[in-house]
């Protein structure tokens, strides 16, 4: 009951540090309260770190998923915006979006809907949250430019367009891919 409470507190006076990241690593941690708190601790180091930072670094983040749009947010929170967002595809919201975990429980959901509906039905959901997604990105208001990554060399990210983009910070946000 201790641990229940103490987990409540931190979401009732600690808004700012849940938005941050405390939530994914309560979710992992939790039951260990004294893991709670070394979770905080570092969320608190980490924007210590990016506050080190000139604000205006040119910041090229790689993915169009989740936690492209979660390292994005945070990093205008923190103050920057010379942030691009480089992905291989226009498939916003990555692979649990257009492939993975949303797709895969709609599609358990319509098992009841006749078989030459569901495929239109599971396209116009995925269509559907992909626009939902882009929207978010769009209203954050950074650049997505459409092409892979190939190498990194120095400070160039290398594309298979044959173009490069020069950046100071480099942050992979793109989930399981290698």
């Amino acid at each position: 009951m201790i641990k229940l409470n103490f987990v409540k507190l931190i979401f009732d006076y600690l808004p700012s540090k849940v938005n941050n990241g405390l939530w994914f690593y309560i979710r992992q941690l939790y039951p260990n309260v004294f893991n709670i708190l070394k979770a905080i601790v570092k969320t608190r180091s980490t924007i210590r770190l990016h506050n080190k930072l000139p604000q205006s670094a040119s910041i090229v983040v790689v993915g169009l998923g989740p936690a492209s749009f979660s390292c994005v947010t945070n990093l205008i929170a923190l103050g920057f915006d010379n942030i691009l967002v480089l992905s291989k595809d226009l498939n916003y919201g990555g692979k649990c979006v257009n492939f993975g975990c949303m797709p895969s429980e709609y599609s358990l959901f319509l098992e009841t809907v006749p078989k030459d509906l569901r495929l239109g039905k599971l396209e116009s959901f995925v269509s559907e949250l992909r626009s939902d997604v882009e929207k978010q990105f769009n209203l954050l208001g950074v650049k997505v430019i459409n092409s892979e990554a190939m190498s990194v060399q120095g400070k160039s990210v290398l594309l298979k367009s044959g173009n490069s983009i020069s950046f100071d910070h480099l942050i992979f946000a793109n989930g399981n891919s290698y």
